[in-house]
């Protein structure tokens, strides 16, 4: 959606089709939290036995905990989804909310990253921590403060030797 920082311009409406096919097809999708057709998508996934990340973003600023531990409970309604909150970083009480959020819903596949300069570093350290995704650009920056696929490989392999085997390993395989 625009309003999420997408690239679809057109009516709501006329991705659902789209995004149906795609669920059929695929392993999985990404729906954001705000869209209209997240119900319906939530119940196809569950119909089908497949995931379905449900996007919350907030590119101007981190909501207080409440209203993201409440976004989160409602994203989990739904069996299949995986939840995905990814927010504006202002300040440091800024990461310590959404560290918050991530050690409540450790039980649960999910992913929380922060936005912006003071973000980026959630982008390596919440994975560390249980965040099971991250993101990383291959040519340009998608959100404020995202780092180079590149750049996110090479910290994970720095920080974690498991990590680290495990990328020697595929390369070897390659």
């Amino acid at each position: 959606m625009k309003e999420e920082g997408g690239k679809w311009l057109d009516d709501e409406a006329m991705r659902g089709p789209i995004l149906a096919s795609a669920l059929d097809a695929l392993a999985g999708i990404d729906i954001e939290w705000a869209s209209s057709l997240r119900k319906e998508l939530c119940d196809q996934a569950v119909t089908l036995k497949k995931p379905i990340l449900v996007s919350f973003h907030d590119f101007n600023k981190t909501p207080d905990i409440e209203r993201l531990r409440s976004i989160v409970a409602e994203i989990c309604d739904c069996p299949c989804a995986i939840p995905k909150v990814s927010t504006f970083i202002n300040e440091e009480q800024d990461v310590r909310a959404l560290r918050t959020l991530l050690d409540g819903i450790a039980d649960r596949p999910s992913c929380v990253i922060g936005m912006g300069s003071k973000g980026t570093k959630t982008r390596i350290e919440f994975p560390l921590a249980g965040s099971g995704l991250t993101y990383g650009f291959l040519d340009a920056s998608n959100a404020p403060g995202q780092l180079s696929a590149a750049e996110l490989f090479d910290s994970l392999r720095k920080q974690v030797p498991a990590y680290d085997q495990e990328a020697i390993i595929h390369k070897q395989m390659l």
